[in-house]
């Protein structure tokens, strides 16, 4: 997610924020809870487009067995 798309949504959080009268500490966690959404879902599709992805986030870049 780029910095200008995350401001979008912010902005957009904001306006159903100030519509819904919504009190400030919940507007924040709505802000982290559609962030962490958005990051599970790219990651979810990175590995569903990658395979070798799931084996560089579990072995890291030396996945070789030691001889």
């Amino acid at each position: 997610m780029t910095i200008l798309e995350e401001k979008n949504m912010r902005d957009q959080i904001q306006a159903w924020y100030l519509k819904e009268d919504v009190i400030p500490p919940q507007f924040e966690e709505i802000h982290k809870l559609a962030l962490a959404k958005i990051a599970l879902d790219s990651t979810l599709t990175i590995f569903e487009q990658e395979p070798q992805t799931e084996r560089l986030m579990v072995f890291g870049f030396d996945d070789r067995l030691p001889t």
